[in-house]
Protein backbone atom coordinates (compact mmCIF):
# COMPACT_ATOMS: atom_id res chain seq x y z
CA UNK A 1 0.00 0.00 0.00
CA UNK A 2 2.81 2.40 0.87
CA UNK A 3 4.56 1.47 -2.40
CA UNK A 4 1.41 2.25 -4.38
CA UNK A 5 1.14 5.59 -2.56
CA UNK A 6 4.72 6.53 -3.51
CA UNK A 7 4.20 5.47 -7.13
CA UNK A 8 0.87 7.24 -7.63
CA UNK A 9 1.43 10.47 -5.68
CA UNK A 10 3.22 12.30 -8.55
CA UNK A 11 0.08 11.93 -10.67
CA UNK A 12 -2.20 13.88 -8.32
CA UNK A 13 -3.79 16.58 -10.51
CA UNK A 14 -2.49 20.13 -10.10
CA UNK A 15 -0.01 19.20 -7.34
CA UNK A 16 2.05 16.64 -9.28
CA UNK A 17 5.16 18.83 -9.89
CA UNK A 18 5.20 20.05 -6.28
CA UNK A 19 4.85 16.49 -4.96
CA UNK A 20 7.71 15.33 -7.19
CA UNK A 21 9.97 18.15 -5.99
CA UNK A 22 9.18 17.87 -2.28
CA UNK A 23 9.08 14.08 -2.43
CA UNK A 24 12.57 13.98 -3.94
CA UNK A 25 13.90 16.22 -1.16
CA UNK A 26 12.18 14.09 1.47
CA UNK A 27 13.72 10.96 -0.04
CA UNK A 28 17.22 12.43 -0.01
CA UNK A 29 16.94 13.66 3.57
CA UNK A 30 15.39 10.36 4.64
CA UNK A 31 18.60 8.61 3.63
CA UNK A 32 20.62 11.08 5.73
CA UNK A 33 18.28 10.47 8.67
CA UNK A 34 18.55 6.70 8.30
CA UNK A 35 22.33 7.03 8.52
CA UNK A 36 22.04 9.15 11.64
CA UNK A 37 19.46 6.72 13.02
CA UNK A 38 21.97 3.86 12.74
CA UNK A 39 24.67 5.78 14.61
CA UNK A 40 22.43 7.45 17.20
CA UNK A 41 19.28 5.33 17.38
CA UNK A 42 21.01 1.94 17.20
CA UNK A 43 24.42 2.67 18.72
CA UNK A 44 23.65 5.62 20.99
CA UNK A 45 26.44 7.84 19.65
CA UNK A 46 26.18 11.50 18.60
CA UNK A 47 27.16 12.87 15.20
CA UNK A 48 26.81 16.53 14.24
CA UNK A 49 28.91 16.14 11.09
CA UNK A 50 26.40 14.64 8.66
CA UNK A 51 26.71 17.70 6.42
CA UNK A 52 30.40 16.86 5.98
CA UNK A 53 29.66 13.40 4.57
CA UNK A 54 26.81 14.85 2.53
CA UNK A 55 29.19 17.45 1.08
CA UNK A 56 31.79 14.78 0.38
CA UNK A 57 29.38 12.72 -1.73
CA UNK A 58 27.87 15.75 -3.47
CA UNK A 59 31.13 17.48 -4.38
CA UNK A 60 32.85 14.23 -5.37
CA UNK A 61 29.97 13.60 -7.77
CA UNK A 62 30.03 17.12 -9.21
CA UNK A 63 33.81 17.19 -9.68
CA UNK A 64 33.96 13.72 -11.24
CA UNK A 65 31.19 14.50 -13.72
CA UNK A 66 32.64 17.91 -14.62
CA UNK A 67 36.30 16.91 -14.97
CA UNK A 68 36.21 13.29 -16.12
CA UNK A 69 33.06 13.17 -18.22
CA UNK A 70 31.93 9.98 -16.49
CA UNK A 71 28.26 9.09 -16.66
CA UNK A 72 26.09 9.86 -13.66
CA UNK A 73 25.63 6.19 -12.77
CA UNK A 74 29.34 5.38 -13.14
CA UNK A 75 30.17 8.15 -10.67
CA UNK A 76 28.07 6.69 -7.83
CA UNK A 77 30.45 3.87 -6.73
CA UNK A 78 33.51 6.12 -7.07
CA UNK A 79 31.95 8.91 -5.00
CA UNK A 80 30.87 6.34 -2.41
CA UNK A 81 34.44 4.99 -2.24
CA UNK A 82 35.74 8.53 -1.65
CA UNK A 83 33.16 8.99 1.11
CA UNK A 84 34.25 5.71 2.71
CA UNK A 85 37.88 6.86 2.78
CA UNK A 86 36.96 10.24 4.28
CA UNK A 87 34.74 8.54 6.88
CA UNK A 88 37.53 6.17 7.90
CA UNK A 89 39.99 9.05 8.32
CA UNK A 90 37.52 11.12 10.35
CA UNK A 91 36.67 8.05 12.40
CA UNK A 92 40.31 7.58 13.37
CA UNK A 93 40.37 11.15 14.65
CA UNK A 94 37.10 11.32 16.61
CA UNK A 95 35.89 7.84 17.58
CA UNK A 96 38.05 7.66 20.68
CA UNK A 97 35.68 10.27 22.07
CA UNK A 98 32.22 9.58 23.44
CA UNK A 99 28.91 11.27 24.12
CA UNK A 100 28.82 15.07 23.69
CA UNK A 101 32.57 15.30 23.19
CA UNK A 102 32.16 13.03 20.17
CA UNK A 103 29.35 15.30 19.02
CA UNK A 104 31.65 18.32 19.24
CA UNK A 105 34.37 16.47 17.33
CA UNK A 106 32.03 15.57 14.47
CA UNK A 107 30.61 19.11 14.53
CA UNK A 108 34.15 20.41 13.92
CA UNK A 109 34.35 18.14 10.88
CA UNK A 110 31.05 19.53 9.58
CA UNK A 111 32.28 23.11 10.05
CA UNK A 112 35.61 22.27 8.40
CA UNK A 113 33.88 20.76 5.37
CA UNK A 114 31.65 23.81 4.99
CA UNK A 115 34.55 26.26 5.35
CA UNK A 116 36.65 24.29 2.87
CA UNK A 117 34.11 24.48 0.06
CA UNK A 118 33.02 28.04 0.88
CA UNK A 119 36.22 29.98 1.64
CA UNK A 120 39.41 27.90 1.63
CA UNK A 121 39.46 26.08 -1.72
CA UNK A 122 37.07 28.24 -3.71
CA UNK A 123 39.01 27.82 -6.94
CA UNK A 124 38.55 24.06 -6.80
CA UNK A 125 35.05 23.83 -5.32
CA UNK A 126 33.56 26.92 -6.96
CA UNK A 127 32.95 28.93 -3.79
CA UNK A 128 29.46 30.30 -3.27
CA UNK A 129 28.77 30.04 -7.01
CA UNK A 130 29.00 26.27 -6.74
CA UNK A 131 29.39 23.72 -9.52
CA UNK A 132 26.87 23.16 -12.32
CA UNK A 133 26.28 19.67 -13.65
CA UNK A 134 25.12 18.76 -17.15
CA UNK A 135 21.72 17.16 -17.57
CA UNK A 136 21.53 13.39 -17.20
CA UNK A 137 20.90 11.64 -20.51
CA UNK A 138 20.21 7.98 -21.19
CA UNK A 139 20.71 7.07 -24.83
CA UNK A 140 19.67 10.52 -26.00
CA UNK A 141 16.75 10.68 -23.57
CA UNK A 142 16.96 13.49 -20.99
CA UNK A 143 16.06 12.46 -17.46
CA UNK A 144 12.94 14.15 -16.12
CA UNK A 145 12.11 15.17 -12.53
CA UNK A 146 9.75 12.17 -12.40
CA UNK A 147 12.65 9.85 -13.27
CA UNK A 148 14.76 11.29 -10.45
CA UNK A 149 11.81 10.99 -8.05
CA UNK A 150 11.51 7.25 -8.69
CA UNK A 151 15.29 6.83 -8.76
CA UNK A 152 15.63 8.49 -5.35
CA UNK A 153 12.68 6.57 -3.89
CA UNK A 154 14.27 3.34 -5.08
CA UNK A 155 17.38 4.18 -3.06
CA UNK A 156 15.20 5.08 -0.07
CA UNK A 157 13.61 1.63 -0.20
CA UNK A 158 17.03 -0.04 -0.45
CA UNK A 159 18.43 1.98 2.47
CA UNK A 160 15.32 1.37 4.58
CA UNK A 161 15.53 -2.39 4.04
CA UNK A 162 19.26 -2.39 4.78
CA UNK A 163 18.63 -0.46 7.99
CA UNK A 164 15.81 -2.78 9.04
CA UNK A 165 17.79 -5.98 8.47
CA UNK A 166 20.91 -4.46 10.02
CA UNK A 167 18.92 -3.74 13.17
CA UNK A 168 17.79 -7.39 13.31
CA UNK A 169 21.25 -8.83 12.64
CA UNK A 170 24.01 -9.80 15.05
CA UNK A 171 25.79 -6.53 14.25
CA UNK A 172 22.61 -4.59 15.03
CA UNK A 173 22.23 -6.37 18.35
CA UNK A 174 25.82 -5.41 19.17
CA UNK A 175 25.00 -1.78 18.29
CA UNK A 176 22.01 -1.80 20.64
CA UNK A 177 24.02 -3.42 23.44
CA UNK A 178 26.52 -0.55 23.15
CA UNK A 179 23.65 1.95 23.21
CA UNK A 180 22.27 0.50 26.44
CA UNK A 181 25.58 0.19 28.32
CA UNK A 182 29.07 0.21 26.80
CA UNK A 183 30.69 -1.31 29.90
CA UNK A 184 28.17 -4.16 30.08
CA UNK A 185 28.47 -4.75 26.32
CA UNK A 186 32.26 -4.95 26.61
CA UNK A 187 31.93 -7.37 29.54
CA UNK A 188 29.74 -9.61 27.36
CA UNK A 189 32.48 -9.78 24.71
CA UNK A 190 31.32 -7.03 22.35
CA UNK A 191 34.26 -5.20 20.76
CA UNK A 192 32.86 -1.72 21.41
CA UNK A 193 35.41 0.27 19.39
CA UNK A 194 35.07 -2.07 16.40
CA UNK A 195 31.29 -1.86 16.26
CA UNK A 196 31.22 1.90 16.83
CA UNK A 197 33.55 2.24 13.83
CA UNK A 198 31.24 0.07 11.72
CA UNK A 199 28.23 2.14 12.76
CA UNK A 200 30.07 5.38 11.98
CA UNK A 201 31.13 4.06 8.58
CA UNK A 202 27.58 3.07 7.61
CA UNK A 203 26.33 6.44 8.87
CA UNK A 204 28.89 8.28 6.72
CA UNK A 205 28.14 6.19 3.63
CA UNK A 206 24.42 6.92 3.92
CA UNK A 207 25.20 10.64 4.24
CA UNK A 208 27.50 10.49 1.22
CA UNK A 209 24.91 8.60 -0.84
CA UNK A 210 22.32 11.27 -0.06
CA UNK A 211 24.78 13.95 -1.20
CA UNK A 212 25.40 12.06 -4.44
CA UNK A 213 21.68 11.85 -5.15
CA UNK A 214 21.19 15.52 -4.30
CA UNK A 215 23.93 16.65 -6.69
CA UNK A 216 22.52 14.52 -9.50
CA UNK A 217 18.93 15.58 -8.86
CA UNK A 218 19.60 19.31 -8.39
CA UNK A 219 22.36 19.43 -11.06
CA UNK A 220 24.07 22.11 -8.98
CA UNK A 221 25.92 21.97 -5.69
CA UNK A 222 27.12 24.89 -3.55
CA UNK A 223 27.96 25.58 0.11
CA UNK A 224 24.37 26.71 0.69
CA UNK A 225 23.31 23.10 0.09
CA UNK A 226 25.63 21.56 2.70
CA UNK A 227 25.10 23.77 5.74
CA UNK A 228 24.78 22.50 9.31
CA UNK A 229 21.02 22.22 8.77
CA UNK A 230 21.83 18.92 7.04
CA UNK A 231 23.24 17.77 10.38
CA UNK A 232 20.48 19.22 12.56
CA UNK A 233 17.41 17.96 10.67
CA UNK A 234 18.29 14.22 10.94
CA UNK A 235 18.89 14.58 14.68
CA UNK A 236 15.54 16.31 15.21
CA UNK A 237 13.73 13.89 12.86
CA UNK A 238 15.11 10.88 14.73
CA UNK A 239 13.87 12.21 18.07
CA UNK A 240 10.52 13.37 16.67
CA UNK A 241 9.83 10.05 14.93
CA UNK A 242 11.12 7.91 17.79
CA UNK A 243 14.70 7.04 18.72
CA UNK A 244 15.55 3.50 17.65
CA UNK A 245 12.64 3.23 15.19
CA UNK A 246 13.41 2.98 11.47
CA UNK A 247 9.84 3.94 10.59
CA UNK A 248 10.12 6.84 13.02
CA UNK A 249 13.23 8.14 11.27
CA UNK A 250 11.35 8.28 7.96
CA UNK A 251 8.20 9.73 9.54
CA UNK A 252 10.13 12.44 11.37
CA UNK A 253 11.84 13.49 8.14
CA UNK A 254 8.54 13.62 6.26
CA UNK A 255 6.97 15.83 8.93
CA UNK A 256 9.91 18.25 9.14
CA UNK A 257 10.22 18.61 5.35
CA UNK A 258 6.49 19.00 4.73
CA UNK A 259 5.89 21.65 7.41
CA UNK A 260 7.74 24.45 5.52
CA UNK A 261 5.73 23.60 2.39
CA UNK A 262 2.42 23.69 4.25
CA UNK A 263 3.27 26.95 6.01
CA UNK A 264 4.95 28.65 3.05
CA UNK A 265 4.84 32.11 4.62
CA UNK A 266 6.89 30.77 7.56
CA UNK A 267 9.43 28.87 5.47
CA UNK A 268 12.28 31.17 6.51
CA UNK A 269 11.55 30.17 10.11
CA UNK A 270 11.89 26.45 9.41
CA UNK A 271 14.58 25.99 12.08
CA UNK A 272 12.21 27.56 14.61
CA UNK A 273 9.46 25.20 13.44
CA UNK A 274 11.78 22.23 13.87
CA UNK A 275 12.58 23.39 17.40
CA UNK A 276 8.87 23.80 18.18
CA UNK A 277 8.03 20.32 16.88
CA UNK A 278 10.92 18.86 18.88
CA UNK A 279 9.73 20.61 22.05
CA UNK A 280 6.14 19.40 21.62
CA UNK A 281 7.21 15.81 21.00
CA UNK A 282 9.64 15.73 23.92
CA UNK A 283 7.01 17.33 26.17
CA UNK A 284 4.00 15.20 25.22
CA UNK A 285 5.46 12.05 23.57
CA UNK A 286 8.90 11.40 25.00
CA UNK A 287 9.25 8.19 22.94
CA UNK A 288 8.56 10.02 19.68
CA UNK A 289 5.53 9.81 17.43
CA UNK A 290 5.96 6.10 16.68
CA UNK A 291 6.47 5.33 20.36
CA UNK A 292 3.39 7.37 21.25
CA UNK A 293 1.27 5.58 18.63
CA UNK A 294 2.54 2.22 19.88
CA UNK A 295 1.60 3.15 23.44
CA UNK A 296 -1.89 4.23 22.33
CA UNK A 297 -2.32 0.92 20.52
CA UNK A 298 -1.29 -1.03 23.63
CA UNK A 299 -3.69 1.00 25.77
CA UNK A 300 -6.48 0.31 23.29
CA UNK A 301 -5.66 -3.42 23.31
CA UNK A 302 -5.55 -3.48 27.11
CA UNK A 303 -8.87 -1.62 27.33
CA UNK A 304 -10.50 -3.95 24.80
CA UNK A 305 -9.18 -7.00 26.68
CA UNK A 306 -10.46 -5.68 30.00
CA UNK A 307 -13.85 -4.96 28.48
CA UNK A 308 -14.03 -8.48 27.03
CA UNK A 309 -13.11 -9.97 30.40
CA UNK A 310 -15.88 -7.98 32.15
CA UNK A 311 -18.64 -8.93 29.69
CA UNK A 312 -19.49 -12.34 31.32
CA UNK A 313 -19.91 -10.65 34.71
CA UNK A 314 -22.14 -7.98 33.19
CA UNK A 315 -24.28 -10.65 31.49
CA UNK A 316 -24.71 -12.58 34.77
CA UNK A 317 -25.71 -9.35 36.53
CA UNK A 318 -28.44 -8.82 33.97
Amino acid sequence: MLGAFIVLMPFVPKYGPLIIHVGSLIGIMSIVTLGYHIFFGFTGQINFGMNGFYACGAYATALLIRHTGLHYFAVIPIALAITVMVTLVIGLAVLRLREWVLGLGTCCFGFAALLTVRTIATGFFGGDDGIDLPALTLGGWAATPLFFYYFIMGWVVVCTLLTHFLGKSRVGRAFKAIREDEVAASAMGVNVDHYVRISFLVCGVFGGLAGILYAQWNQWIAPASVTLEVSILPMVATVVGGVGSTAGAILGTVILKILPEVFISLREYRVLMEALVLFLVVRFASQGIVGGLRRLFLWQQAFAGRRTALEPDLNRTR
